[in-house]
């Protein structure tokens, strides 16, 4: 109504707790599906064909540390696939770690294909 200052309520707000009854998912069924018959897979068989970091292989600044990872050029939040083989390159966590938050690896990783702009 033209002319009010304030907002008045007819009835007052419930007030109630935000706790949920049941957990979240941490993934869909559709998106474990994917991953329980291409993902799983595909990384068993990435990871036999190519035993070795291939980020320390093209000169990536750094040690290689800790196991063997799965690196994605172009990251699922930006369009990238997790079962496209183009875009998945075996690395050691150390270096994966160095090339998603150290700026001047991610630098190297730009210049020689180890992330992609979407």
């Amino acid at each position: 109504m033209p002319g009010r200052d304030t907002l008045h309520r007819r009835y007052e707000l419930k007030r109630t707790s935000l706790t949920r009854r049941t957990p979240l998912k941490s993934r869909s069924e559709r998106r474990s599906t994917l991953y329980k018959n291409e993902r799983v897979p595909l990384v068993r068989e990435m990871l036999k064909e190519r035993p070795f970091c291939e980020a320390e292989r093209a000169g990536a600044p750094g040690k290689c540390f800790g196991g063997l990872s799965l690196h994605e050029i172009l990251p699922r939040g930006r369009g990238g696939s997790i079962t496209d083989r183009d875009n998945i390159k075996v690395v050691c966590i150390s270096h994966n770690e160095r090339i998603s938050n150290d700026v001047d690896v991610m630098r190297w990783a730009y210049d020689t294909g180890f992330l992609r702009r979407a």
